[in-house]
């Protein structure tokens, strides 16, 4: 029996100390699923990264991230994506999403957008932290949000923080707010 027990235990032991990202799924029912990641996922340097926001199994966005910015690509024509509203001539200005903001036909939506350090003259260095996210199905729409970090020093840094997914269609939701 302590000859099974010893090398069992040691392969549990390097499995768990490995250095792998862990994300807790906080809520996933019939209404709603939601991802905070824990730790958070700090994407810096060059790279491409996706996502799946509805939890199928498929990939919705990616992120590429390059020395001029962060790129939000919808992978697919259902999937939109927002980060508020432009505003003023020539939509010289960005009313961004905040948290307790109503995301839903409210909102302006792209299949893609990039994120730069600065917007015509306007710092957003740190500023956008919620996008919004709407899937449409069978022409239904479905909303939610990814909670997130944007810093722009000499290489661009996009950290995710936390992910929301609305399962009833047709329904608005509201940035940083989870239904219990």
């Amino acid at each position: 029996m302590k000859k099974i027990l010893i090398p069992v235990l040691l392969i549990l032991f390097f499995a768990c100390s490995k250095e792998e990202h862990i994300h807790d799924i906080i809520k996933n029912d019939d209404s709603q699923f939601f991802i905070d990641y824990n730790p958070d996922i700090n994407h810096a340097g060059d790279g491409m990264y996706n996502y799946d926001f509805d939890y199928d199994g498929v990939n919705d966005i990616s992120f590429t991230i390059s020395n001029t910015g962060v790129d939000l690509k919808s992978l697919s024509d259902s999937v939109l994506i927002s980060v508020g509203n432009f505003t003023g001539s020539g939509s010289s200005s960005l009313n961004m999403i905040e948290a307790g903001e109503t995301i839903g036909s409210n909102v302006e939506w792209y299949p893609s957008i990039t994120i730069a350090g600065t917007f015509q003259g306007t710092n957003y260095n740190g500023l956008i932290e919620y996008i919004g996210l709407k899937l449409t199905k069978n022409n239904i729409p479905y909303y939610g949000w990814m909670y997130l970090k944007t810093n722009f020093p000499a290489q661009p840094e996009l950290v995710t923080k936390a992910l929301y997914f609305s399962k009833i269609g047709g329904v608005s939701v509201e940035a940083g707010i989870i239904l219990y």
